[in-house]
């Protein structure tokens, strides 16, 4: 009973992992990697799924920008 559970707990995290190297998005706050993830695993359309993908990518080179600016910021 209470194995069941971990394993759950266990392959969340780590689907959670691959879906961060996937789209590479260590660079973000755990609290955005959670919604994104979540966004995610409630889509179902395939058109959706390349959506998605395109988003990630604005969303992660927007991260690095926003980085940038705050270390040319804090100079």
């Amino acid at each position: 009973m209470f194995g069941d559970k971990r394993e759950k707990e266990e392959k969340k995290v780590e689907d959670l992992q691959k879906f961060i190297e996937r789209y590479q998005l260590e660079e973000l706050d755990d609290d955005d990697i959670k919604e994104l993830y979540d966004i995610y695993r409630t889509s179902d359309f395939s058109f959706v799924s390349g959506l998605m993908q395109q988003n990630f990518i604005i969303i992660k080179i927007l991260n690095k920008i926003n980085n940038n600016l705050e270390e040319l910021k804090n100079k």
